[in-house]
């Protein structure tokens, strides 16, 4: 479908796809490719398989390598949802249908699967705990995973109702409960 519309020579043109020239390794010459297969050529190579991307990416320090690791073979994870509309999706779900073909999942689909999936887990935690953590899940749903693991998260709605930084990390007994508690919940959205 066409994705943007422009006017060339007063004849209106639309962009239906995207390609760009590639350094063959094998035969040295360049090679047209398309911009979404050559990212999934990349993210197999970051991550030779679907399940071992998932355990990467539940993890902050590795996923920033995995992004790392793809800006620089030229793949942007904006670009990518732009090209294949998975605006709704979480960034692993677009590299894991662009590399492997797999069915995206929502955000909010991976959020409700933590609060249904993980009964047994958030019981763990003390009540104004939970309240944190589902806080945190409305962030996820709403801008991705990024908003979780990033600190300034304790400072904005809803979180900033429930306290500040120093009271929400009370709630868990202390900033380094807090940090394995969002270490735990990127686990569990990342869970099979």
């Amino acid at each position: 479908t066409p994705r943007q519309r422009f006017v060339v020579s007063g004849h209106e043109v639309h962009l239906v796809g995207e390609l760009f020239y590639v350094h063959d390794q094998g035969s040295g010459a360049p090679r047209l490719v398309e911009y979404i297969d050559y990212a999934a050529e990349q993210v197999r190579r970051v991550a030779p398989d679907a399940e071992r991307l998932r355990l990467q990416w539940a993890q902050a320090p590795v996923r920033q390598e995995i992004e790392s690791a793809l800006a620089e073979r030229g793949i942007q994870l904006d670009e990518l949802v732009r090209l294949t509309g998975l605006e709704n999706v979480d960034a692993f779900d677009v590299l894991a249908h662009v590399a492997w073909r797999l069915a995206p999942e929502t955000r909010s689909d991976r959020a409700r699967r933590v609060r249904e999936g993980e009964v047994g887990e958030l019981a763990g935690y003390a009540e104004p705990a939970r309240e944190v953590l589902g806080a945190l899940l409305e962030r996820y749903t709403e801008f991705g995973i990024e908003d979780v693991t990033d600190p300034h998260v304790l400072q904005l709605p809803p979180l900033r109702g429930l306290g500040s930084p120093a009271d929400l990390a009370r709630r868990f007994g202390g900033p380094a409960a807090l940090h394995d508690a969002v270490d735990a919940l990127q686990t569990w959205l990342y869970s099979a």
